[in-house]
């Protein structure tokens, strides 16, 4: 059964995922999947804040420093310069929409972002709203999401597999094509088809590596969308 064809389909409804969506919205129609309530994610749970180069005396090279010398030899430096890099316009864009970080006093009628400190960091960077960040930024982005005509939103849905062109004879080294995924909705306990031109997987980054210690009291939290996507 085909349930609904989108433009884009997104796989999870953190804050990865939402700002995809909210992106993808402009240029087409979205689908967003979640397994939970559209709020119960990582994200809503993260106090602490985002790192990134704010004050004139920090720099992108001292932020790299930092966390090459935190990762120890397990950070890959491109991605690292890349996330160091447009952390700035990425915060700048989270303030267009309307998250509301921590400011303080610098001038009659002005303020400035209020930068924490946390452990591995040189300098002050840390951009924060009060100790609730991640559930400032999820809440401001479940809005713009509800509020979106282009985007629609399926809570307690669970990915089970994409639908590629996998199953096809193919030759060495040709892409593998995606149309979208097959959805349980859990609690119909019914399997339906979500057909997309682009599928988009948004799985909490740190379940690829499985921890018997977890600090958010969310068990939805499991990266379900890694075992699903296509080997590159």
């Amino acid at each position: 059964m085909i349930k609904n064809n989108s433009d884009f389909l997104v796989i999870g409804s953190g804050i990865a995922g939402l700002c995809f969506a909210i992106n993808a919205s402009r240029y087409g129609t979205v689908s967003v999947i979640t397994k939970k309530q559209d709020s119960e994610s990582n994200t809503n749970y993260a106090q602490g804040g985002i790192a990134c180069v704010i004050d004139p005396s920090d720099s992108f090279e001292k932020h790299i420093f930092d966390t090459l010398a935190c990762g120890h030899g397990l950070c890959n430096e491109k991605a690292v310069r890349i996330l160091v890099e447009e952390g700035p316009s990425r915060i700048k864009e989270l303030i267009d929409w309307g998250v509301d970080f921590s400011r303080v006093p610098q001038a009659k009628n002005d303020y400035r972002l209020h930068l924490g400190n946390e452990g591995g960091h040189s300098v002050n960077r840390i951009v924060h709203a009060r100790d609730l960040t991640g559930k400032a930024v999820e809440e401001k982005l479940l809005d713009i999401v509800r509020a979106s005509k282009n985007i629609r939103l399926y809570e307690h849905h669970c990915a089970v597999e994409l639908i590629t062109d996998h199953h096809l004879p193919r030759q060495q080294g040709k892409i593998v094509h995606s149309y979208g995924a097959y959805v349980l909705d859990t609690i119909t306990r019914t399997i339906f088809t979500l057909q997309s031109k682009i599928p988009s997987l948004h799985p909490v980054v740190q379940a690829r590596y499985i921890s018997i210690r977890r600090t958010p009291p969310s068990p939805p939290e499991t990266g379900s969308p890694w075992p699903i996507a296509p080997a590159r």
